[in-house]
């Protein structure tokens, strides 16, 4: 390049942003030649002007150069009188890339402050050979897009002293002394948003050719919820970041890979904001631009009214300076990984993540003082360390072409700050031991959600003796009906409740959900039905550290739930267990029971439930609470729902078992319960049942057990009824106007069986239940779970559990003994947390010797060899 050219000229300079570049070169670039380009002579004079006002200096001799970005020729001409151009002028998806070809033609190196991925990684993959052959660097994002992410990672790993697997980074912007009204954006800078957001479709078909091999490693960083709450961004709730640092941050670490044979780190990012309301107006917001991007129409509005659409934060004549001023950036970063440092970037660390990071970047005045000061760096940067730079030349992202310079010293020295929070070797096993959640002993052991319910208030009841040497407390939507349960219960028992501690909470109010889990270390929920109630509880729990267990018999809620948060709960250590009453611990554990007593191989199970009357009593009234039936008319309408599901869950089928479990006939006779006639039981026990199954199978390499579940009824007459009903039911649920009057009615429509007011109390106490199992398989043992046995089964054991009270005793007693298996045996339950039926949850446990003590039996009644 001629000694004659300037160091540095400042393209776009009467923009927005370009004159707060004119504004801080007047103190970074003060020992360099550089001068400012537009089109606009008058403009670019009044920019001078302005800025040489504010700052206290006087501009007039700073050289001003006239190009414009539909004249490649003024391009050129630009490009030719300087070492490097800092572009100013966007949008870069329409006025970037003639300014790039310019520079490259000119032998010149150009920054800029893009936000814009298919603008960057298009103009890699286009120009990244040209650019090195003529020793050029094009380095893009250099603004608060992308310097605090992208450098971010590199300081992360330099501190480290170990290998980095994944690094999570969570944004936050907030305010010095009091909140400024006003815009806080410009409107170039919404544009760019804008149009990125219509072409977003583009970016796959870009990256397929510029990363045309995939890399792999172990173990993945999987995206959090779409809301949740991070310990790391001080307990604030957090959405996916839409900016540009993931795309820079991959590019960066893609080129360490190939180039530096180094471990790429995974990386995600997030934006962290105060409150619960601020986060659903934003993802609001997104949804609603997301939306309108996709229609001509609504483009134009949205680029028509930035006003309107932002509620006024953007604005065409730019952000309110004073609130500008007084805005702090802060990008939290948590890295893990292991202390041993890898010597191969294809090497896998078999060790568990043992060490991990949190470190911090923050600067003033993120979007137009700190990017331009970012963008003036990096400047400087490559005109004074250039041989510190990768190649001869190329179309980097910042790490990647600053990594090895003093750029981060640089930044510091003017006003940003990089350092290290926190960082620690964690000694026993890594990224979810790492993260379990310690519990304040000041929390109540237990809390009973939903307790004025019908099933609520009996839980509280048999919560008086189970509970007994432990903290507990009710929760609810209404104090005084809280109040009156306990009054109820306490008079039922003989027992003063009336300092049991009561929390509020309501399922339609998020935050008081979350406050609720803080306050209790296992949340006991009766509140359903759980496919419209249950969610919002596990997300509380998630986000609180707080084991939850219910007593749901909806498999497309405990399904979904397992899909949806099963890896979250494992990485807070926590479990959420559902079907902990009537639906489904007797199957489940009943089959773990057999299997544990069988001393074999079980290749198969069946159960047949069999509810009967104590003491010749005669039941009156409903037998089930208008809740359960409520929660069985809205899972046979959507029963079509768990196909889908199903196969994300489980994506590879199991192991296919022989010989076959065949279903019997619809209506059969049995003689395991007394030769009585038998239906398939439409129950959740087989869900339940083959998900614990699949978990062994997964987890614990063992067998999957076969199963099908059937309920028993006195005579062929009450057979002949259920169908009758049972076909009624299933055809009215399809339908709207059906389940309406299947809701509105369930007396009418349950003969009787189901009503608002539930079972008589007598009923509940003179009814038990035995649910049979039949266990077939073979007297020995298999090495591996996927082999076969060549001989016929020649063993069989029949095993009973039974109880008082299945609906509302049994249950509740169930429930409550999951919450304090949880407390004292956690570390006999598997992983370190997540979602799980009973079985899968307590195999390893005391629960089913618990149960036994309080009133249920399990016994072996026969066994065939």
């Amino acid at each position: 390049m001629s000694l004659s050219r300037l160091d540095v000229v400042i393209f776009g300079a009467s923009g927005y942003t370009g004159k707060y570049a004119v504004y801080e070169a007047v103190k970074i670039l003060e020992n360099y030649k550089w001068g400012i380009a537009g089109r606009s002579r008058t403009k670019l004079e009044n920019t001078l002007a302005e800025m040489g006002k504010k700052s206290g200096k006087n501009l007039s001799n700073i050289p001003i150069i006239i190009a414009d970005v539909k004249d490649e020729n003024s391009l050129l001409n630009m490009a030719k009188q300087t070492k490097v151009i800092a572009n100013c002028c966007g949008p870069y998806r329409f006025f970037g890339e003639q300014v790039v070809k310019a520079c490259i033609e000119a032998g010149t190196h150009h920054v800029d402050v893009s936000g814009e991925p298919q603008y960057m990684e298009t103009m890699e993959l286009k120009y990244h050979n040209l650019a090195r052959e003529k020793g050029v660097y094009i380095v893009n994002s250099c603004g608060y897009d992308s310097i605090p992410g992208d450098m971010g990672i590199v300081f992360l790993e330099d501190k480290f002293n170990g290998t980095v697997n994944s690094a999570e980074g969570y944004f936050r912007n907030y305010y010095l002394n009091n909140k400024s009204s006003g815009p806080g954006l410009n409107y170039a800078t919404w544009e760019s948003a804008i149009n990125g957001l219509i072409h977003a479709n583009e970016l796959k078909g870009i990256r397929k050719k510029l990363f045309t091999t995939k890399t792999r490693f172990s173990p993945q960083l999987k995206n959090r919820s779409t809301i949740h709450k991070s310990e790391v961004a001080g307990d604030r709730y957090c959405l996916p970041f839409p900016g540009s640092d993931r795309s820079c941050v991959m590019r960066s670490q893609q080129h360490f890979f190939k180039n530096d044979n180094k471990r790429p780190v995974q990386f995600q990012a997030y934006s962290a904001y105060d409150s619960l309301l601020t986060t659903l107006n934003v993802l609001f917001a997104g949804t609603i631009l997301k939306l309108l991007s996709k229609f001509s129409f609504g483009q134009k509005m949205l680029l028509s009214h930035p006003e309107v659409f932002t509620l006024g934060y953007v604005s065409r004549e730019g952000a309110n300076e004073e609130k500008s001023i007084n805005t702090i950036s802060e990008v939290i970063f948590h890295g893990e990984g292991w202390k041993e440092k890898s010597q191969n970037a294809t090497d896998e660390i078999i060790l568990p993540i043992n060490k991990e990071i949190i470190t911090r970047v923050t600067a003033a005045n993120p979007y137009y003082g700190a990017a331009c000061v970012g963008l003036l760096l990096a400047a400087t940067t490559i005109l004074n360390e250039s041989s510190k730079m990768p190649g001869s030349g190329g179309v980097y992202a910042p790490a990647s072409a600053f990594k090895h310079t003093s750029f981060i010293n640089e930044l510091e020295k003017h006003g940003f700050t990089f350092e290290v929070v926190k960082l620690k070797t964690v000694t026993k096993c890594g990224r979810f031991k790492s993260k379990l959640v310690k519990m304040s002993s000041e929390r109540l052991d237990v809390l009973i959600f939903g307790a004025s319910g019908y099933t609520g208030k009996y839980t509280i009841f048999e919560g008086i003796k189970v509970l007994k040497d432990l903290k507990w407390g009710v929760a609810g939507r209404n104090k005084q009906k809280l109040e009156g349960v306990l009054a109820e219960m306490g008079k039922k028992a003989g027992e003063d409740l009336s300092k049991i501690p009561i929390i509020i909470a309501d399922v339609k109010d998020e935050k008081s959900l979350v406050e609720m889990a803080k306050q209790a270390k296992v949340i006991a929920n009766c509140c359903g039905p759980y496919r419209f109630f249950g969610e919002q509880v596990v997300k509380a729990c998630i986000e609180a550290g707080t084991h939850h267990v219910d007593v749901s018999g909806e498999p497309q809620y405990m399904e979904s739930m397992q899909l949806k948060y099963n890896q979250q709960a494992r990485e807070k250590g926590i479990y959420i267990v559902s079907a902990c009453g009537f639906d489904s611990i007797p199957a489940d554990m009943g089959t773990v029971f057999l299997q544990e007593k069988f001393d074999g191989t079980v290749n198969s199970v069946e159960t047949y439930l069999w509810s009967y009357a104590l003491n010749h009593y005669k039941p009156k009234g409903a037998a089930l609470h208008f809740g359960t039936w409520e929660s069985a008319v809205y899972g046979l309408a959507h029963a079509n729902e768990l196909r889908g599901i199903r196969s994300q869950l489980f994506p590879n089928r199991g192991p296919r078992v022989t010989p076959k479990l065949n279903s019997r006939s619809i209506i059969h006779k049995s003689e395991f319960v007394g030769n009585r006639w038998c239906l398939p039981f439409p129950g959740s026990d087989r869900s339940v049942v083959m998900r614990s199954q699949r978990h062994f199978f997964d987890k614990d390499r063992q067998r999957p057990v076969q199963m099908q579940a059937y309920i028993a009824f006195a005579s062929f007459l009450h057979v002949l009824g259920v169908i009758f009903v049972g076909a009624i039911f299933g055809l009215m649920s399809r339908f709207a106007f059906g389940r309406k009057l299947l809701l509105d009615y369930p007396k009418i429509f349950s003969f009787g069986m189901a009503s608002h007011e539930g079972p008589e109390e007598k009923t509940n106490e003179n009814v038990a239940f035995d649910m049979i199992f039949y266990g077939q398989g073979w007297k020995d043992k298999l090495i591996e779970p996927t082999d076969q046995f060549d001989e016929p089964m020649n063993k069989k054991m029949v095993v009973r559990v039974s109880a008082v009270n299945p609906g509302y005793g049994a249950t509740c007693v169930a429930l409550l003994l999951t919450a304090t298996t949880i407390l004292k045996e956690n570390s006999k339950m598997p992983e370190n947390g997540g979602v799980f039926p009973p079985g899968a949850a307590f195999k390893n446990t005391n629960l089913i010797k618990e149960l036994q003590n309080n009133g249920f039996t399990f016994e072996v009644t026969k066994v065939e060899e």
